[in-house]
């Protein structure tokens, strides 16, 4: 297609202030802008539209979302090159000093934004480049014109991938789910630029989003005679350090809940790490059953999970998500209308948060987008769960909110730090350790740093908590302004605890089963169907709380669940020890010598009943173990398995214990103690798994 005769130049005019300084070039600058805002607006919309229920009225709003980029990159664009061709007088090269430029603003806003782009997104970015400076530079049509034409729009389509990568979808995506949406909207964008030339733009624009999103009616659930569940979990939150567990602790939202609902004062994690105990809470099965034995693993589709359950039976699904863990597209979206992940619930400028060049303008002039680091959103979150309970009152729902503030590094509000002692700017070694030359791993497992940084860390934490509650307080005070407390089943409760020093294991979880990492807050209420104000002291699991929301909803599960329903237990009439089967992360540190074995093999594992937890560690020399009387010794300070008076006992709880082993684990532990040592090693991860590792203290 020769440059003079693009009929794209006639149907998106521009003012002849620019068009004088652009000369020659102002045709291939306007199609590259086009394709850019194109291949940009659909892929954002397509992402838009994939975490929410698809109407007439999103559909209208991604149609003007294309439109609307397009112009501001063609705006953009022409700016660019008008600018180079009025200073470097017209000169033929003119178009890819405006692309290089257009590229040095994709780099320079992702970096600024400290943001994640996935490793083969630089890879896009480079062969854009290198595209763009080896095509042919004949411009007369005759010859090199059509390959030109075909190597610049290939060029245009890696940078503005680049500009993406990472954020639509966001990193925790799978390679190919990523390629295909950014390459699928990039088809359509140059598709849309070559039919340009007969059709017409608005036609050619809403064909294509219609093959790219399909046809999806909006949710037709109509109201069910059914309670509304709101199930709000707090990552990393401490059973202590929270009220009514600690009279040191003031919590009054979760004061207020616990007055009206049933509070289970010995409620257990079967797992203490996040993606693991998630999906036991989703599952009600056991790590062993539903296969997420580790941090990184997804969960499969064959399994069941409690949004499926509940959507299939007419509930309006939602879950409000800050942990990149539980992203979109690691399993856990199963069976949710709505996904909101933590780049969709962070608010700055709404979906055009994604676009490359409004990235640079913000962080050179307004900072309002941030980058994921685990310590943001929580008031972003609570508004977009309560602005979807309030458009959803009039059906029966179904939504999930995680906040993820008490993570470490530990960054609380300038006035709760102030509250705690604490450095107002969070200023600590532990939260710095990087900065300070501390070894990480070293940090946790063999702590040598001033008993004053530690402490330091300690109130930083208690001020995340105090901050992130604070939240869940807002969130239940919308319901109540709402009318919807009485209709509405509130489960409050946290994937696992955290270790801040216990045992010589240092603000970390997931490596031991020591009660600090493993009990967690556990509170379920529903107006005048639970009783208000109980407190149930008999040992609760986590994989119990989809059971009980099923008994309470009237909804019958379809797969066979390892956990029970709490209901009975609440009402006084089930008496049941309920025994919690325990399992370990996978050891990640090197530092920890208290891990004889790597992987699946050198996990620990144990029984814990209300009374007595029976901990094992594998070991290349056979399994030992650890008693601890929790009844008399709640901290775990004193070993009892060496005692020939627990003799009994141990042999009683380890029988118990083993039989809830895999035959395949257990043929494997029996083998230990005749030489055979399984593999240490961690299966090979993606390179985005393993920067979310690092970023968030995993791995060195």
């Amino acid at each position: 297609m020769a440059e003079k005769t693009s009929l794209l130049s006639k149907r998106i005019p521009v003012p002849k202030a620019l068009e004088r300084f652009f000369g020659q070039d102002l045709a291939r600058v306007r199609r590259a802008a086009f394709v850019v805002g194109v291949m940009e607006g659909v892929a954002i919309s397509r992402y838009e539209i994939l975490q929410s229920d698809l109407s007439f009225g999103p559909l209208l709003t991604a149609l003007g979302f294309v439109a609307a980029n397009t112009i501001a990159s063609l705006v953009l664009w022409m700016l660019f090159g008008s600018i180079i061709n009025r200073f470097l007088e017209r000169k033929d090269w003119v178009f890819r000093l405006a692309f290089a430029i257009w590229a040095a603003v994709v780099v320079l806003g992702r970096y600024l934004l400290d943001d994640r782009t996935v490793g083969w997104g630089w890879y896009c970015w480079l062969a854009g480049i290198a595209l763009i400076y080896v095509a042919p530079l004949d411009r007369t049509g005759k010859l090199w014109s059509p390959l030109n034409l075909a190597l610049e729009l290939i060029a245009v389509v890696l940078v503005t991938g680049f500009s993406l990568v990472g954020r639509v979808p966001d990193y925790s995506y799978p390679f190919w789910e990523t390629v295909s949406l950014l390459g699928t909207s990039g088809v359509i964008a140059v598709v849309a630029y070559a039919a340009m030339v007969r059709v017409q733009p608005v036609l050619v624009l809403a064909v294509a989003l219609y093959l790219c999103l399909g046809f999806l009616p909006a949710a037709t659930n109509q109201k069910l005679d059914k309670p509304n569940v709101l199930f709000v979990l707090v990552d990393t939150l401490r059973q202590d350090h929270t009220s009514p567990y600690d009279d040191q602790v003031r919590s009054p939202a979760i004061e207020q809940l616990a007055a009206r609902g049933t509070n289970f004062t010995d409620a257990v994690t079967v797992i203490p790490k996040t993606t693991s105990s998630v999906a036991s809470i989703f599952t009600a099965r056991y790590p062993i059953h539903h296969g997420v034995r580790t941090l990184y693993s997804r969960l499969g589709p064959e399994q069941s999970t409690m949004a499926e359950v509940l959507f299939s039976k007419g509930y309006r699904t939602a879950a409000f998500v800050n942990n990149a863990w539980l992203s979109r597209g690691r399993g856990f979206d199963q069976g949710f209308e709505q996904f909101h992940d933590h780049y969709r619930v962070e608010g700055a400028f709404g979906p055009f948060k994604y676009i490359s060049w409004l990235v640079l303008f913000d962080q050179l002039l307004t900072e309002r987008i941030e980058g994921f680091h685990g310590q943001t959103w929580a008031r972003e979150l609570t508004d977009a769960a309560l602005d979807y309970i309030a458009e959803a009152r009039d059906d029966s729902w179904f939504a999930y909110v995680h906040y993820f503030e008490p993570h470490w590094p530990y960054f609380p509000p300038e006035e709760l730090a102030a509250r705690y002692g604490a450095p107002k700017d969070g200023k600590c070694i532990v939260n710095y350790n990087d900065q300070f030359g501390v070894d990480r791993g070293l940090m946790i497992f063999q702590n040598y740093l001033p008993e004053r940084e530690n402490e330091a860390a300690r109130r930083l934490y208690k001020g995340e908590c105090d901050d992130n509650l604070s939240e869940v307080g807002r969130l239940l005070d919308g319901l109540d302004e709402l009318g919807l407390t009485d209709d509405t089943i509130v489960v409050f409760t946290a994937d696992h605890g955290h270790s801040l020093g216990e045992h010589d294991y240092y603000f970390h979880h997931g490596e031991f089963l020591y009660d600090v990492s493993v009990k967690v807050p556990l509170i379920i209420s529903w107006p005048g169907h639970l009783p208000a104000g109980a407190e149930v002291e008999r040992q609760a699991r986590t994989i119990d709380i989809a059971p009980t929301i099923y008994q309470l909803a009237g909804v019958a599960p379809t797969d066979r669940l390892d956990g029970a329903s709490l209901v009975g237990l609440a009402n006084g009439e089930d008496q049941r020890d309920r025994e919690a089967f325990l399992e370990s992360d996978v050891g990640m540190f090197p530092a920890n010598n208290r891990r004889a074995l790597g992987g699946i093999a050198g996990k620990l594992r144990a029984l814990r009943t209300s009374t007595h937890k029976l901990v094992l560690k594998p070991t290349h020399k056979g399994s030992r173990f650890e008693l601890y009387d929790l009844a008399a010794d709640p901290d775990e300070t004193e070993n009892l398995a060496a005692s020939a008076a627990h003799a009994e006992l141990i042999e009683k709880l380890k029988r118990r214990l083993l039989g809830y082993f895999p035959k395949r684990e257990l043929k494997m532990l029996t083998h230990m103690g005749s030489g055979m040592v399984p593999s240490t090693q961690v299966p090979d991860m993606d390179p985005n798994e393993l920067e979310m590792l690092r970023n968030l203290g995993y791995i060195q």
